[in-house]
């Protein structure tokens, strides 16, 4: 009785996600984060809730001032929220995705929707009655508030991007190739309108059963008076515009590169420009005063006066120079002390407490024209960068010996001195004195005096060199294109081709030791063990452009948006989440535990769990992966198309098995394990999906 007790609180535990749940990854920068959010609704004119890519769902309870990330459990793009009350919400997004929660977003359920199709808006007309659209014409109906969902015969298999209803009968639908869709019997039957365009159609409002407004791509604004059977066009503006409301038959706004306001029902539009694109607005029906934006880099934007000016809630790091526009590279000395290049390399910037609060210094480099590449550090007091001075097309190499605080070309006394001409784009010290810098055109300089002076050094190739590693004082590695890697055993003097296996770019290399190293290429990461004589390939479904390992056994590389990590030394990966769909450019840890993630959009991400959450597994009923025979007694078969982790965690929560699953591998062997029922929890880059099996 008491493992059937322990059993039920279990799966009960499993039906939904908690908002307390841990995150991996803490967004450093920008604030509160920066993945691109689709959707914003206010519940009022203070609690709003946004989603987006990456499973993206945050909250505000005090008018979109501050922001708090809500756990979701899913890292599919949120496409659409929708409340009904202050408490009751849904979210849809990727493979038919619709979240549910009843408490004001702490808890979220994942409803049975019978579809795999993204689906892109959802609106409830009631507690009960709701609309769901997304891709081929898919459209969705629920009227128990999405216990169960029917879907409807739109008569298109054009993309449905959104719904506007005005009661529970009557509402349009949309999309692609200029499709619009209206229903006056609840969605039994769809009536397709002559919209004259065939231009994408973003969103649509329908006022009443006469006032209907369209906006789309390319400025498009439509705009009918009789319930659909014409429309005028007018082209406002030559970007797109996503997101269209109107308050009455005379006011009204449109998002998009521009926030676009009318009071003469369209004649006429107002426009103020905002830094980032806008996706979504919401008005709160409580003040009309208030309008919110959110959109492209996580960016939200604030009016209190009804759009005629907006305010910016997302704050990055501030700079010296104005304009920042990307970070390149980190590095780390100790635990607490990191620096990050910024381009153009006017700063740098530092931290001393772990990423709490970072800084910045000046970093010697020209507004517009320094293009950094690499940072390293030696020593806690010294460290390097390398780039590329674009007015001048000359190598540059900058240097600190104060921990960062001011930086000074090595080549000159003036900003504008260099080496060469061709981008440096990596440099590694051996000690405080021996350094090697690498770059375009198969280019290698040496300094033994800490870089007052380089020698150039013969690499035998023209290929471009990307990264360079030294594994000991003597013994280092270049990865280069062309499937390039070159090895010396002198420190650097005479250099040395290996065989690789392939002819692709190799962006990235890191060895744990003279002999075992691991360099990442197309769609692989390539390990050797014997100094680089011979590799085994590990195929993956993205190519790894950073790797980092924080010992000899934990071991890291990104690319794209993902990470895999290794507990091994390399002998197995396993996928993990990043938390963000920006591409990620560098990973740095300090230990096992503490990482740090830079990417695209000037992210910074910080992890002290090494990068995985500790809970037990979640049961989501839209995410069954399909796992046979079960009942078994010894191999099991994956229904999996995709490189994936499995896990089998005992009915206590803990985990008793791992396995990687590479494209086409679907089996694996339980054997050995104790009879009884488990859950397997499959995991790929795209999604996670859960089942129980049962060990005979």
């Amino acid at each position: 009785m008491k493992t059937k007790i322990l059993f039920l609180i279990f799966i009960i535990s499993c039906n939904y996600i908690s908002v307390n749940a841990q995150f991996a990854w803490e967004w450093q920068n920008p604030k509160p984060q920066g993945n691109t959010l689709k959707d914003v609704f206010f519940t009022d004119s203070l609690t709003g809730y946004a989603v987006g890519v990456a499973g993206t769902v945050i909250k505000t309870t005090d008018g979109g001032n501050n922001w708090d990330r809500m756990y979701c459990g899913v890292w599919d793009a949120l496409n659409s929220v929708h409340f009904t009350d202050a408490y009751t919400g849904y979210i849809a997004g990727e493979r038919g995705r619709i979240l549910k929660t009843t408490d004001a977003g702490q808890h979220w359920d994942s409803l049975i929707t019978n579809t795999v199709r993204t689906l892109y808006s959802i609106i409830f007309v009631n507690s009960n009655t709701g609309y769901a659209a997304g891709d081929s014409g898919t459209i969705l109906k629920t009227t128990n508030g999405g216990t169960t969902w029917n879907t409807l015969a739109s008569g298109t298999l054009n993309r449905l991007l959104s719904l506007s209803f005005i009661d529970e009968n009557n509402g349009m639908a949309t999309g692609n190739n200029g499709t619009a869709l209206k229903t006056t019997d609840g969605g039994a039957t769809w009536q397709p309108l002559a919209t004259g365009t065939t231009t994408v159609l973003n969103a649509v409002h329908m006022l009443d059963n006469n006032h209907i407004y369209i906006c789309g791509n390319a400025g498009l604004f439509l705009k009918s008076m009789d319930g659909g059977t014409s429309f005028t066009d007018s082209t406002l503006t030559t970007t797109n515009n996503y997101d269209i409301k109107f308050i009455n038959a005379d006011t009204g706004f449109i998002a998009g590169k521009n926030f676009l306001r009318t009071t003469d029902g369209g004649s006429t539009w107002s426009s103020y420009s905002l830094s980032k694109e806008a996706l979504s607005l919401s008005i709160p029906v409580s003040n009309y005063n208030k309008i919110y934006t959110v959109g492209y880099d996580g960016s939200i934007f604030v009016s209190d006066n009804q759009g005629a000016s907006f305010s910016s809630k997302l704050t990055n790091l501030q700079t010296d120079y104005s304009y920042i526009d990307d970070y390149v590279d980190l590095f780390f000395t100790d635990a607490n002390t990191g620096y990050i290049v910024c381009r153009p390399a006017t700063d740098i910037l530092k931290t001393t407490d772990g990423g709490v609060t970072w800084y910045s210094r000046p970093g010697g480099g020209l507004p517009n024209a320094s293009y950094p590449y690499a940072l390293h550090f030696p020593s806690k007091d010294t460290g390097y960068y390398c780039g590329f001075d674009t007015w001048n097309q000359v190598g540059i190499i900058y240097k600190t010996v104060n921990q960062g605080n001011t930086w000074i070309n090595l080549f000159d006394s003036s900003p504008w001195g260099g080496i060469g001409l061709v981008a440096l784009r990596s440099i590694f010290f051996i000690n405080s004195n021996i350094g090697i810098t690498v770059g375009n055109s198969g280019v290698i300089y040496k300094t033994i005096d800490g870089g007052q002076n380089w020698a150039s050094i013969t690499s035998g190739i023209s290929n471009t060199l990307n990264k360079i590693f030294f594994a000991t004082d003597s013994i280092g590695y270049i990865a280069g294109s062309g499937g390039k890697i070159l090895k010396t055993t002198d420190g650097g003097d005479h250099w040395t081709p290996l065989t690789s296996g392939t002819t692709s770019d190799i962006p990235s290399i890191y060895f744990i030791n003279k002999d075992t190293g691991f360099v990442g290429t197309n769609n692989m990461i390539l390990k050797t063990t014997d100094g680089g004589n011979s590799w085994v390939s590990v195929l993956l479904n993205f190519t790894p452009t950073s790797i980092h390992f924080s010992g000899t056994d934990y071991g890291y590389a990104t690319g794209g948006n993902k990470i895999i990590k290794t507990t091994d030394g390399g002998n197995t990966w396993n996928y993990m989440h990043s938390e963000t769909a920006n591409s990620i450019y560098r990973i740095f840890f300090t230990d096992s535990l503490t990482g740090y993630i830079l990417g695209s959009n000037r992210t910074i991400l910080k992890t002290v769990t090494g990068g995985m959450v500790n809970t037990n597994p979640v049961f989501l009923p839209n995410s069954y992966v399909k796992i046979y025979p079960n009942p078994s007694a010894g191999s099991i078969t994956i229904d999996n198309n995709d490189d994936a982790t499995i896990r089998l965690f005992d009915m206590s929560g803990k985990l008793v098995l791992t396995k990687q699953l590479y494209s086409g591998e679907n089996q694996v062997d339980i054997s050995l394990l104790n009879n009884g029922m488990y859950i397997a929890k499959v995991i790929s880059p795209k999604n996670i999906r859960t089942t129980k099996i049962i060990k005979n």
